[in-house]
């Protein structure tokens, strides 16, 4: 069967593979999360001690971080439906084995080597996600829209964050942590089941709304005819190495935000706890809401400025604005005004999400999963550093500056590195494995 020149390319389709995508990224980072919350409730019994939990929550980072591009690597031998699947269910299965781990360590020294174990394989299960659901957009969506529709999928991310303090939270008080990590592993095994239904590998030919693509993917399609993008064209690939840098720098403060902004709010700022839980979500809801308008701009601006100059431009953009942002928040006069500092900057990183993730993709050609994992390797590296870096430049300042002053310069780093990161963006060429634009 053929469709007729003015036929839309399968939009319902595509939507469907976006939304199912986005669902598990928001589940996937809603399960992280859950672990600090359930992690809060451990330390206040006096069950496990904070550097016992903040070993439970490196040890998932550092093993995810490590899976990163063998995930991609799986996801480009066996497929993105396949793989998305196994993170899935296999999500599920550990979510339950941690709630099961809470009712059957007979000892507090046997429940935290069980959290060790259990989380760390719960990292490398989620390794592949980003990589994969990358790969399936690149096979499903149009060039022209594929930054907005890796936008919606990783603006999922910081939505599953912030909405897991108060339900896993709520979840924790009526049935207690164990139980509340049942409930989330019959929640992502109902969305894994979901996207077996509508994930596909092979999308029906999906036509370029405008010459400029048209051509592009043209263009594409016959370099890819004479050469194989193996590991050896991605190890010579500079844009991809100086993107993964650049993506570390972003993981650096995303992950500096996510771990400490709640109790920044509370120890400096003097929130309660629920007020400093509540104040916490509205960064990660603005960075949720800014992800999308960094596609759409991403994707708009490729007519006028090509297709290097509009992935870069708005990447630029977004990580100079972030950099600003923070380090403006160290000189905040008040608590409302520090929240809305810090949600600007969140605000303006998410815009950089999306074309550093298109661009990820793009790299690789044939192989995008894992030039995709490379650049989410680099990522997570930055995760994993800022998380202990930043509290140990606050207690080596703490006793010389005081507490307060230590957070402003654990955030004024934070800004330079973001700054840095930006400005890799002048060298990294979109179009380097991927269609240029003219």
């Amino acid at each position: 069967m053929s469709a007729g020149p003015a036929q839309p390319p399968c939009w319902r389709e595509q939507a469907a593979i976006v939304a199912a995508l986005a669902g598990l990224s928001a589940l996937a980072h809603f399960n992280r999360t859950s672990m600090s919350v359930a992690g809060n409730l451990l330390i206040e019994a006096e069950t496990l001690s904070q550097q016992q939990m903040g070993l439970v929550y490196s040890t998932l980072l550092v093993v995810y971080t490590l899976c990163m591009t063998p995930g991609g690597w799986l996801t480009d031998l066996i497929g993105g439906r396949r793989t998305i699947a196994l993170v899935g269910l296999g999500s599920a299965v550990l979510c339950v084995a941690t709630g099961g781990a809470g009712w059957w360590s007979p000892s507090a020294a046997v429940l935290f080597a069980s959290l060790l174990v259990v989380r760390a394989v719960f990292g490398a299960f989620n390794a592949p996600f980003y990589p994969a659901a990358g790969k399936v957009v690149s096979q499903w969506v149009p060039l022209e829209h594929r930054a907005l529709a890796n936008a919606l999928i990783t603006a999922a991310f910081p939505v599953g964050v912030a909405l897991a303090y108060p339900l896993f939270g709520g979840l924790c008080g009526l049935f207690g942590w164990q139980a509340a990590f049942l409930v989330a592993g019959v929640a992502t095994a109902a969305a894994a089941a979901a996207w077996l239904r509508v994930g596909q590998d092979e999308p029906p030919a999906v036509r370029p709304a405008s010459p400029l693509v048209r051509a592009a993917l043209h263009q594409a399609a016959s370099e890819a005819e004479k050469r194989q993008v193996n590991w050896r064209g991605l190890v010579r690939n500079r844009s991809l190495w100086l993107l993964a840098v650049s993506y570390s720098t972003v993981g650096y403060v995303e992950y500096l935000l996510i771990y400490w902004l709640e109790r920044y709010l509370k120890q400096v700022m003097h929130y309660s706890t629920t007020q400093s839980r509540v104040a916490a979500m509205i960064p990660m809801l603005c960075m949720a809401a800014c992800m999308p308008l960094g596609g759409w701009m991403s994707d708009r601006l490729m007519p006028a400025l090509g297709y290097r100059r509009a992935r870069a431009a708005v990447a630029l953009l977004g990580m100079c604005g972030c950099a600003g942002c923070l380090f403006a928040s160290t000189f905040a006069l008040s608590a409302g005004y520090s929240v809305a500092a810090f949600a600007a900057a969140l605000a303006a990183i998410g815009v950089a999400e999306a074309p550093a993730w298109a661009t990820a993709v793009d790299l690789g050609g044939k192989d995008g999963a894992t030039s995709a994992a490379v650049v989410n390797t680099g990522g997570n590296g930055g995760g994993v550093i800022s998380p202990s870096l930043s509290p140990w430049l606050v207690g080596v300042l703490q006793p010389l500056v005081g507490e307060a002053a230590g957070w402003a310069w654990a955030l004024r780093l934070g800004s330079l590195v973001c700054l840095l990161g930006g400005l890799l963006w002048l060298w990294i060429d979109a179009s380097e494995r991927a269609p240029a634009s003219g």
